[in-house]
């Protein structure tokens, strides 16, 4: 948590942290967390004060859990390249986020439950 006295100006790298971090699902006291320097209330103040940063944080809302302390700290990015079948050939890079990736990944397995669920209440 924050170590020294008075209020410090945010910096536009400080600003993208909280950015990426909401981009994630954490909380804002995570955020504050993991950034050392900023309170619960500081970052609180400035998500909610911040309309883009707002705005975001009210998007990533499904992507935030109740449990805290669940998601991953880093959020790496992977590159996957994708080949068009078009005639020019052309090849597009799409970056996908671990968050991404976790968050298609629980869909799946949430839709192959309900699946089952279904085949078994309508065959049994």
């Amino acid at each position: 948590m924050k170590t020294g006295k008075g209020w410090t100006k945010w910096t536009k790298e400080e600003i993208s942290e909280v950015y990426r971090l909401i981009n994630c699902g954490f909380h804002i006291d995570e955020i504050a967390e993991s950034m050392g320097n900023r309170t619960a209330s500081s970052v609180s103040n400035r998500v909610y004060t911040d309309k883009r940063l707002f705005d975001l944080y009210q998007s990533c809302r499904p992507k935030r859990s109740y449990r805290r302390g669940v998601r991953i700290k880093e959020a790496p990015m992977e590159s996957i390249d994708i080949q068009s079948d078009n005639a020019e050939n052309t090849t597009k890079t799409l970056t996908l986020s671990v968050c991404d990736i976790s968050s298609t990944i629980a869909a799946m397995c949430s839709f192959s439950t309900m699946v089952i669920v279904l085949l078994a209440v309508f065959a049994g």
